[in-house]
């Protein structure tokens, strides 16, 4: 990426005397400058006056910048944030206290190093009661910053630094957390270089809307999925809302399954589970659909009794053929009490196995009556893990005018549900009218690899196996997966995220080779953790897909 303009401006005031005393004597040969003559005083004087300009000079040029950006776009930089942690307060007694706001504790580290907090809410431990709320009282950073994150431990014992004689103990409940340091001059130019590229408020392609996003604070990266629904329905619309017939149903167990127009919570008509034999009665959803390993999936639906009211869910089963007849798995939904005065929710959600294929919905109602009647409608299977009902045939890509957002931190952890909030209602004031934004989370999935390599001779077995396993491990974090191998600047930001899909064999054998010391890879295996291992690439489970590296296993020969 191109550089800020800097001008350079000299300010060193011996430099600018030295070029004033060398201009005199080429006019004047002969001449010296002699200390107390007044020309030399005079030069050095106005030597350091020009220097004093000249430093204030060379810090505008970018302090220009910094201002356009705030008072002209409205682009603030970054402040400072504290840490925060909650932590419980126990009372000596219970006549009742009140812990005012900006009370003064610290978290000793060690020795006499310690950090400083603050309580930020004031809270009334009442009479009767001998300690507040377990986490109820919030303490924050003194000094803003990253460096106050991270500190102390659960259960720990937090440090009475103001006088409040009444206080017995303070337990920390949480580690300390949050803490972000102030965006450096550089960081906050690079951003807002970043924003002005896109040359209008109102974010058009993919990219804009990824590029919004990780201009939040607390987000280090952002990726648009252009064109994705993740409230997409993968049944048909008929299987959904039996509106013209049961095609796409079946019966499992002692049920006979058909469309009726006696009740409907969705259009008008259902779908009606008749019992053929006393006992759990189930339909299932044909044909079976296809689904990635890991992939996060739900599936919901409304039920409803004729008459006499039973326990009924929605479950998925997962299967290791295409056709759906092998089984390798299945989420139950919790089991809930339907009647005939209403309509009752079920749902059932979970993460395929790893030798999943393809997967298939079942409706259960237990213990009926033979010739019992219940009727399910509004039904859903979907990837990801949205309980939204949407009518069937909802397409989960290509849809125009739609666009899904998944940002991370630094860490490469999903953003909070708050900054979440954040950017869907930033996103909303921006984007057309008829433009549709969804903020998704990341999907994960974690790795192990187990390898060998040849060291070269003179380098020590054990610090190329500790070396090659960390660089494994760096790879496979989910701060960097996506990240260019390369920062080409013409065509990547440092923060860039490509949309890597899988994760390839060769790329983590090309991983190991260039750690320093290894000669080639001798084996190396890898597969989703837990499971079995291979050289085939690993697809990951659906959009914004994301890796952690599980066991890491090195050897050296």
């Amino acid at each position: 990426m191109p550089e800020f303009i800097e001008y350079p401006v000299e300010f060193d005031a011996d430099a600018m005397a030295e070029d004033s005393f060398d201009y005199l004597q080429a006019v004047f040969p002969g001449w010296e400058p002699a200390d107390g003559n007044l020309e030399t005083v005079l030069i050095e004087a106005m030597s350091r006056q020009a220097a004093e300009v000249g430093e204030v000079a060379s810090a505008a040029t970018t302090n220009i910048f910094r201002y356009a950006g705030r008072s002209l776009f409205g682009i603030e930089a970054q402040e400072a944030v504290p840490a925060t942690a909650a932590t419980t307060w126990t009372m000596i007694n219970a006549v009742g206290y009140t812990i005012p706001v900006g009370t003064v504790v610290q978290i000793r580290l060690s020795g006499t190093d310690v950090i400083e907090y603050q309580t930020v809410n004031e809270v009334t431990v009442p009479p009767t009661e001998t300690a507040t709320e377990e986490g109820e009282v919030i303490i924050s950073a003194v000094d803003p910053g990253s460096e106050g994150s991270g500190k102390g431990s659960i259960g720990g014992v937090i440090e009475l630094v103001d006088p409040l004689e009444y206080v017995l103990s303070i337990e920390q409940e949480t580690v300390t957390s949050g803490g972000v340091d102030a965006e450096e001059t550089d960081e906050y130019l690079n951003r807002l270089r970043t924003l002005l590229q896109l040359m209008s408020p109102r974010p058009i392609l993919p990219g804009d809307f990824a590029a919004l996003y990780a201009a939040h604070p607390s987000v280090e990266r952002a990726v648009a999925i252009d064109g994705y629904n993740p409230d997409h329905n993968l049944l048909t619309l008929n299987q959904s809302s039996l509106e013209t017939d049961a095609v796409g149903w079946e019966a499992e167990q002692a049920v006979t399954v058909a469309r009726s127009t006696a009740q409907a919570s969705h259009g008008v008509a259902s779908l009606s589970m008749t019992c053929t034999s006393a006992g759990t009665m189930i339909a299932r959803a044909t044909p079976a659909l296809a689904v990635v390993p890991g992939q996060q999936v739900a599936a919901i639906g409304e039920f409803r009794a004729a008459s006499t009211g039973r326990q009924v869910r929605v479950s998925i089963t997962f299967y290791t053929d295409v056709g759906g007849t092998a089984y390798a798995g299945e989420i139950l939904g919790d089991l809930v009490p339907d009647a005939s005065s209403g309509w009752v929710f079920s749902s059932a959600s979970g993460q395929a196995p790893s030798n999943a294929v393809s997967m298939r919905l079942f409706l259960w109602v237990a213990n009926a009556g033979t010739s019992e009647v219940h009727y399910v409608d509004k039904i859903a299977l979907r990837r990801g893990a949205s309980l939204t009902w949407v009518i069937g045939g909802t397409p989960e890509t290509g849809n125009e005018r739609m666009v899904a957002l998944a940002g991370v931190d630094s860490t490469g952890e999903a953003a909070s549900s708050t900054v979440k909030a954040e950017v869907t209602a930033d996103l909303d004031a921006r984007r057309e009218i008829t433009f549709i934004v969804h903020v998704i989370d990341p999907v994960y999935l974690e790795i192990d690899v187990t390898f060998v390599v040849k060291a070269l001779p003179g380098f020590s077995a054990a610090d190329i196996e500790a070396r090659t396993e960390a660089a494994v491990a760096e790879y496979l974090s989910p701060a960097n997966w996506g990240r260019p191998a390369t920062n080409i600047p013409s065509l990547y930001s440092s923060n860039a995220w490509l949309q890597n899909t899988a994760v390839r064999w060769t790329e983590l054998v090309a991983v190991l080779d260039r750690v320093e010391g290894v000669d080639y890879v001798v084996m190396g295996n890898f597969g989703v953790a837990g499971q079995s291992q291979g050289i085939g690439d690993i697809v990951l489970p659906g959009p914004a897909g994301l890796t952690r590296p599980g066991l890491i296993a090195g050897g050296v020969t």
